[in-house]
């Protein structure tokens, strides 16, 4: 089948009954047209393969083979190999003229402005012809949602609003992408799509410590950016001065958090103290939650090929040739993020010594002069695991299960009770009773299952040597 002028596609396994995506009469295949949708992705304005299904699709390209599990894409750059198991498929982009490549290039202009006039449009917003609700938007269960203030945060991709939803009055966060009014229709399409999917991660990501996702919802047309609604928390922990006795509730819940995506096959890649929110009662700790999970990644083998980020708080293997990494990238961060907190070296930690990504080199540098430093400074109850968390070596890092472990057994060691009844005691604190210490947690703690894991690590006293 050739697809347009631009796009091929060839059925590897022909059978009489069978037609293209292999449907057959009976669909004893089990393939069906709606299985996967070929198109046009709106940055590159290259052909991409989207899985549609639940089941998952095989990518064989360059001697690799990629699965594409369901609302995830492939590019396809080079030819490739689609196996649908009882159906195989062949594409390509054949190569074009200069005239062929002029005439694509508008036709995937066109494209996305179809693709966004064709976006359903809620009966309750005017037509529109009418004024704008830039500052509105009508999301499921005819919830209208109007925002409050300026932005309250803004990062690379997007900025944060709050919003308040009219019919309840509760309050909650939008995440509204940057917008300018003269964007092309690729462009706003690529930044629907960016949402969306930040959208569709948090949604299959529900834990009480990953902040909850409510809607997602677009304009009155598309030249009004989309809002990714969440639920709203005042404080991140790059604004708030915890409590030394809340530092280790903090660990079991953030290390909770990760171990829960990390099971599901997500990778954060880019987590900082900004990207964890904290609820605070009478000045000390309730809940942290992880959130923005703009750049995260799925992959049920657990391994990535790509990032998008230059902080701080980047794993050593992103400097190795080849891009290959795993949820340990997450564990050097939490680890980092550790270091500032019971060290109280943020200030030093918060940026390289150039405005510029630091060469391998000089991150090796950074790592041994000013990062050691800062860890030397930490209480020595805390080194094991900071050793643990900050192995130079991805397979010896320790998992988001081993922190955890490690937080619960210290949060219910008699050092750690000691320090909060000193506290509780203190003039400057205010009278707390044992009911009123912040829960750590709900997940069952195993202090055999913790023996057994961290108990080969703790004679380490320095960091190991890539």
């Amino acid at each position: 089948m050739k697809a347009g002028k631009h796009f091929s596609v060839f059925n590897e396994k022909p059978q009489s009954s069978k037609q293209l995506g292999g449907a057959t009469k009976d669909n004893t295949t089990g393939v069906s047209r709606k299985h996967f949708r070929i198109d046009i992705a709106p940055d590159t304005f290259c052909p991409r393969l989207l899985n549609l299904s639940k089941n998952p699709v095989l990518v064989h390209v360059d001697g690799r083979t990629i699965t594409l599990e369901q609302g995830q894409a492939f590019e396809i750059l080079h030819s490739i190999r689609i196996d649908l198991g009882e159906v195989g498929l062949s594409a390509w982009r054949p190569a074009l003229t200069s005239e062929e490549e002029r005439a694509f290039h508008r036709n995937t202009k066109k494209f996305s402005q179809d693709c966004l006039e064709a976006l359903p449009t809620p009966s309750l917003y005017p037509a529109r012809n009418r004024a704008s609700t830039f500052n509105i938007r009508l999301g499921r269960n005819n919830a209208i949602y109007k925002q409050l203030d300026a932005e309250v945060s803004t990062g690379s991709f997007a900025s944060v609003i709050k919003v308040k939803e009219l019919r309840s009055e509760k309050t909650f966060a939008a995440r509204v992408p940057h917008f300018r009014s003269l964007d092309s229709a690729s462009t706003v399409q690529k930044r629907l799509e960016l949402l969306r999917k930040e959208f569709e991660k948090v949604v299959r990501l529900q834990h009480p410590y990953i902040v909850t996702a409510i809607d997602f919802l677009t304009g009155s047309n598309w030249n009004e950016p989309p809002w990714l609604i969440v639920e709203w928390i005042g404080n991140d922990l790059n604004s708030t001065i915890l409590h030394d006795c809340d530092i280790p509730i903090l660990l079991i819940h953030v290390s909770e958090g990760l171990a829960y995506m990390h099971a599901k096959g997500f990778i954060h890649q880019d987590l900082k103290p900004q990207k964890i929110l904290v609820q605070l009662d009478r000045q000390r700790l309730r809940t942290a939650k992880i959130a923005d999970f703009g750049i995260t990644k799925h992959d049920i083998s657990g391994t990535m090929e790509t990032f998008l980020r230059k902080s701080i708080y980047m794993a050593p293997e992103f400097w190795e040739s080849e891009l290959n990494y795993t949820t340990a990238i997450d564990m050097w961060s939490l680890g980092v993020i550790m270091v500032g907190l019971l060290s109280n070296s943020e200030a030093r930690l918060d940026r390289w010594a150039t405005s510029l990504l630091p060469s391998r080199d000089q991150h090796r540098v950074w790592r041994h002069e000013v990062l050691r430093s800062c860890m030397e400074a930490t209480p020595a109850e805390f080194q094991s695991l900071l050793i643990g968390l900050l192995s130079e070596t991805p397979e010896d890092r320790w998992t988001a299960i081993q922190s955890g472990a490690w937080a619960r057994d210290f949060e219910h060691s008699d050092h750690s009770r000691q320090k909060r009844a000193k506290t509780l005691t203190s003039p400057d604190s205010e009278e707390w009773q044992d009911d009123d210490v912040p829960s750590p947690g709900s997940t069952i703690y195993d202090p055999f299952l913790y023996d057994s894991i961290i108990g080969s690590r703790e004679d380490k006293t320095e960091f190991k040597e890539s």
